[in-house]
Parts: structure tokens; sequence; C-alpha cells
């Protein structure tokens, strides 16, 4: 009975830790910004509050991804249209090149920064170049 007891108590242990999100990340009311390493917390905590204050938060929830690779920062964005990316006019593909130049200024001028867009699953669709 005693097995038993402990089959069930660690197969529900297992099944609640595969189902929670372990990933780093910082949290606000409509904006979650992940992070690949704890090294990039600060980052990740520069980058919420540089959107919120620039009204970047759409009221909607907004999920960002910011990984840090050596002096590679980038930082994925998703799209509500992944599929219509690749068909951006010039001067949506401007905004958001402007926009990767003024975060890398602007927060991190000591990494090579990117801007990607991607779909919901964080794979990407267009790399500003």
């Amino acid at each position: 009975m005693k097995r038993f007891f402990f089959l069930f108590f660690f197969s529900i242990q297992l099944l609640s830790a595969c189902s929670s999100d372990a990933r780093h990340k910082v949290v606000g009311d409509q904006l979650t910004v992940y992070f690949n390493d704890a090294a990039a917390e600060k980052s990740a905590e520069k980058l919420a509050v540089f959107w919120e204050q620039n009204k970047f938060v759409t009221g909607k929830k907004q999920d960002l991804q910011l990984n840090l690779e050596g002096k590679n920062l980038t930082l994925f964005m998703i799209s509500n249209a992944p599929k219509e990316v690749k068909n951006i006019s010039f001067e949506e593909q401007k905004m958001l090149m402007d926009l990767e130049d003024r975060i890398q200024s602007e927060l991190f001028p000591q990494y090579t920064f990117n801007l990607v867009i991607t779909n919901d699953q964080f794979e990407p669709v267009l790399t500003l170049d």
C-alpha cells in the first residue's frame, strides 16, 4: 500500500513539474519577456521597462524572448500574422529597423543586437539585416 501511495505521489509531482513553465521570465501586466540565461535577467528587465515606457504594450498579452549568447543579444518578437510578414512594406521594415537601432543604442550598446520577427513558437519568420 505504501508503494502505491509513493508511486501515485511521485506521478503527480512528475506531471506537475512537466506542466509548469520553468523558463526564465520577467512578467508584467500584459507583457512577458522570456530570457535564455540568468545572465540576461537584467537585460530582460530593462527591455520590459523600455517596452512599457514607450507604450508598446497593446492591451493584449505580449510575449518577447531575449537570447544572450556571448556579445550577441537577440530579441524575438511574435507577429500576429506570421505568414504575411515576408510581404511587409518597405515602410514597416524601416520602422522595425529603427526600433532595432533604438533598442541597441538606448539599452544595449555593449552588444551586437538583432530583432527577429517570429511565429507564436518563437521560430523566426523575418530577420532584419
